[in-house]
């Protein structure tokens, strides 16, 4: 509702506009969408708007089928890239290597030339001898999982297998004679083995890895020799497939039979075999796709029509990609003209495939025929003497016009005079939108009314949406005054056209009614005398009032302004500067708004170790969410870590107060002695090192401080020593009736306490002691003291980027976040920047919080090298600069 209190009817989503009609008296779109009915105007749900229903684009080619059974060549790809195909002459095969590229012969038979090529042989060199019996034609090729490539062949029939891992002569597998076998395309099966189509026969053939024909129809099980029947397993029911227990001849049955009066030109396999054909269409229609499982069709042939019923002519070839999930397969159709093919969406869940056709664009630049062939996740077709991929282009077609007719709109007034419609859309040149009105009092009169008014062409507002401070998301506002639309009740028909290259788009569109007319409420009635002057002039000031109200809205809501969520992109930077906020212009909108939602709260944590991470996350981190201002921040603000020095602990030694000075005198004597070291009875642990550095004695005295106690003791620290006993001990005679000190020992100020020069004897002045050197003067030494950890994947090691790259963009980082903290640490603080790697850190590990079990940061793999100024002793290591080989 306005400042006018005039209020509107929107449309918006796909909920409002499935409730729409395409006819006035048909189902609502949402029906015909869900029923799989292509009515001339769908709903973008990725863009969130309604358009003209796409189409194919089919290209404007020859317009007669071009290619034909006879363009088909057998062709196949190793999983090393190298391609295999038929020569023209059907008696050779030729080989472009994935090394040199080149196009060489790779098998002619013995006796006859091999098809001429330029260049000398590279990578391949022709085979020293033949089979005996060579086929006279080839056709069709395939390699299969084991790494062989076979090649069908006739006069004799039979096939070609040749083993490209070791090379050598192909071995040639005759067919039985008793057998008419023609193959004509083929297929790798998975597991190993190939499918055979014999086209000119009407069937196909399944072999296994050890090229077995694989039968389908159950045996009977072999005699043994007591005249018993031995078993060999499970009968085989309706959709179990066994191959034969052992070799007898093949025979016709043997084979899948396809349907007489077909016409078959490919087949194709998914992994679970399950065998699709395609079959060649007749004189006018589009191509048939059939599936069959174990040897039986699993459902009729569906036809290949393109969206929208376009057909795809004559399929050539067709081609299998694994899809998204599940059973589900991209299928790509190439068409007989060689200009592009066709992909369907292919699902094989149910009992009957289903193929969906996909609106894209795959054009194919002088397709040769020999056909399409699916390799390392791609589909491909020959061009010359190469293997190009198909891919899809962004070329849209459109239908030429789509109507949508609203719902009964009820303003609740009877002689209601509706105000304007205002549509966020996006209208391309050579596109429109017209819109029409009906409106009655009555519901009976609206829906028999068969008139609809034609209102004024819509026009697109100068200063935006008329709601205050909304974004439309690049769509423009349209705006027209509604001429003819007076009555309780109104509906709507818009008409959208397009030039079939573009389409109109509409997200939004709101109705007002009643119309606040300046004409009723600002001037005299002697104006509204004469009804033809009072209806010009009644429109005539609708123009002001539209102008006005827009001005009175964003003043009645100004306070959308003052809202970090609702303030239009343009007014953040300014919303900040109220709380003197420093944003960086790289950051994008949706980081900028949540700092100024939460500025309050981010300037509570200034100074604090929340603050400079949470500041540093804003810095560094590409995603930024609530969860940094929760109370249980997301990992993106763990990830940077902050390490106070005072909080950092090496792990206790061997030995604690309550066990006594003397049992560390004991382990500090049996030390001496096992470095052969004479250590008389009575030796106690000095305070000191007992000699130099480098000194035997002084060793020991290092290594059984470290391991037994976990710190060195530091001497000369009375002033210290004075303080931490006077915070423990308020008073001096708590500390003498503490520590045991009577008569001249005891104490009347702590002026007079010396720091020990040896172990104390008493349990309570050992246990002050101890906690004195390892916890008040490493807190004393490393206060105020900070080091900034960054992440760096654990992936990212030398070998996984450009070391100078990546070094570069790490000091950029470094220096990025120098600055940062800077600006939000204490003043009196220090800090320094370092990285480290996102893993398990044995010695710095934060178990529970983000451990992660991986390469630990000493892996030779993730150091990366050392450079003077810029890497710590002992994070690196050393390397040659020209060979970044570690040096010895």
């Amino acid at each position: 509702m306005d400042a006018n209190g005039t209020g509107h009817f929107l449309f918006l989503g796909e909920a409002d506009w499935g409730r729409c009609h395409e006819a006035e008296d048909g189902p609502s779109l949402a029906e015909l969408w869900a029923a799989g009915a292509r009515p001339a105007v769908v709903y973008d749900g990725q863009r969130e708007d309604l358009t003209l229903r796409r189409l194919p684009f089919v290209f404007p080619g020859k317009g007669a089928a071009v290619l034909g059974p006879a363009d088909r060549r057998g062709a196949a790809r190793d999983r090393y890239g190298t391609w295999y195909w038929i020569d023209p002459t059907r008696r050779g095969l030729l080989v472009n290597s994935s090394g040199s590229g080149a196009t060489t012969a790779f098998w002619p038979p013995e006796g006859q030339a091999a098809e001429p090529c330029a260049g000398p042989l590279t990578g391949f060199e022709p085979v020293a001898t033949a089979a005996p019996a060579t086929p006279q034609e080839l056709s069709g090729a395939a390699v299969t999982e084991d790494g062989q490539l076979v090649v069908g062949g006739t006069e004799p029939a039979g096939l070609l297998v040749f083993d490209l891992q070791s090379g050598g002569p192909p071995d040639f597998l005759p067919w039985p004679d008793t057998v008419p076998f023609a193959p004509f395309d083929l297929a790798a099966r998975a597991g190993g083995g190939v499918y055979v189509l014999d086209r000119e026969h009407h069937r196909y053939w399944e072999l296994d890895r050890a090229f077995q024909v694989v039968r389908y129809r159950p045996e009977p099980p072999p005699h043994t020799a007591s005249g018993g029947f031995e078993a060999v397993g499970p009968e085989p029911g309706p959709d179990l497939a066994r191959p034969c227990p052992q070799p007898r001849p093949v025979t016709a049955d043997d084979a899948t039979g396809l349907d007489a009066g077909t016409d078959p030109v490919a087949l194709d396999a998914t992994a679970d075999g399950t065998v699709l054909l395609l079959f060649r269409a007749p004189a006018a229609g589009a191509s048939t796709v059939r599936a069959y499982r174990h040897g039986a069709p699993t459902g009729p042939p569906v036809a290949t029509e393109g969206p929208g019923g376009a057909p795809s002519a004559a399929g050539h070839d067709l081609a299998l990609l694994p899809g998204p999930a599940g059973a589900r397969y991209r299928l790509f159709v190439a068409d007989a003209a060689g200009d592009q093919a066709f992909e369907f969406a292919l699902d094989l869940t149910g009992p009957v495939i289903r193929l969906e056709p996909v609106e894209t664009y795959c054009p194919m630049r002088l397709f040769g025929g020999k056909g399409l062939v699916s390799a390392g996740g791609e589909v491909h077709y020959d061009f010359a003497d190469r293997w190009l991929p198909l891919a899809a282009l962004p070329h849209h077609r459109y239908t030429g016009a789509g109507t949508v007719v609203t719902g009964r709109l009820d303003s609740g007034e009877p002689g209601c005079v509706w105000h304007r419609l205002l549509l966020d859309a996006c209208l391309p040149p050579e596109t429109g939108l017209r819109v029409f009105s009906s409106a009655a009092d009555h519901p009976g009169d609206l829906d028999l009314a068969v008139d609809w008014a034609a209102e004024p062409v819509p026009y697109p507002r100068g200063d935006g949406t008329e709601q205050p401070y909304a974004r439309t998301g690049g769509y423009r506002t349209w705006e027209l005054a509604f001429q003819h639309a007076t009555g309780r009740h109104l509906r709507l028909r818009l008409e959208l056209t397009g030039n079939g290259r573009a389409t109109p788009r509409v997200r939004a569109v709101r109705a007002y009614c009643p119309r606040f007319s300046y004409l009723t409420h600002y001037l005299p009635a002697v104006y509204r005398s004469d009804p033809a002057s009072a209806s010009f002039l009644d429109r005539f000031l609708a123009n002001f009032e539209g102008v006005f109200t827009s001005v009175e809205d964003r003043i009645a809501a100004v306070q959308a302004l003052f809202d970090p969520r609702s303030t239009p992109p343009e007014a953040v930077d300014w919303l900040g500067r109220w709380f003197e906020l420093a944003m960086d212009p790289a950051w994008d909108e949706p980081k900028r708004r949540l700092m100024v939602r939460h500025a309050m709260t981010f300037f509570q944590w200034r100074g604090t170790v929340r603050g400079l991470r949470t500041a540093l996350a804003l810095a560094i981190e590409e995603r930024a969410d609530e969860s940094l201002f929760s109370d249980a921040p997301s990992r993106c603000a763990l990830r940077t870590r902050i390490v106070e020095r005072y909080q950092v602990r090496r792990t206790g030694g061997a030995w604690r107060p309550p066990a006594g000075a003397d049992a560390l005198h004991r382990l500090y004597a049996d030390a001496l002695r096992a470095a052969g070291i004479t250590a008389p009875e009575g030796t106690r642990f000095p305070l000191r090192p007992p000699g130099p550095l480098g000194d035997p004695a002084a060793a020991v005295w290092h290594t059984v401080a470290r391991e037994a106690l976990g710190f060195l003791p530091e001497p000369e620290q009375a002033p210290a020593w004075r303080d931490f006993l006077s915070r423990r001990y308020p008073r001096p005679a708590a500390l003498n009736a503490a520590y045991g000190l009577g008569g001249a020992a005891a104490i009347t100020s702590y002026n007079q306490v010396l720091q020990p020069a040896e172990l104390p004897a008493s349990e309570p002045a050992l246990t002050d002691w101890f906690e004195f050197q390892s916890v008040v003067l490493p807190r004393a030494r490393t206060a105020h003291r900070f080091s900034v950890l960054l992440p760096v994947p654990a992936g990212r090691g030398p070998g996984d980027v450009d070391p100078g790259a990546d070094a570069a963009a790490r000091a950029a980082q470094a220096e990025l976040v120098r600055r940062v903290v800077e600006l939000e640490k204490p003043a009196h603080t220090v800090f320094d920047v370092r990285f480290y790697w996102e893993a398990f850190r044995l010695g710095e590990a934060r178990l529970g919080l983000d451990s992660l079990v991986d390469l630990g940061s000493r892996s030779p793999n993730l150091l990366t090298e050392a450079v003077l100024g810029r890497s710590y002793l002992g994070e690196s290591l050393l390397t040659d600069p020209l060979t970044h080989r570690r040096c010895p």
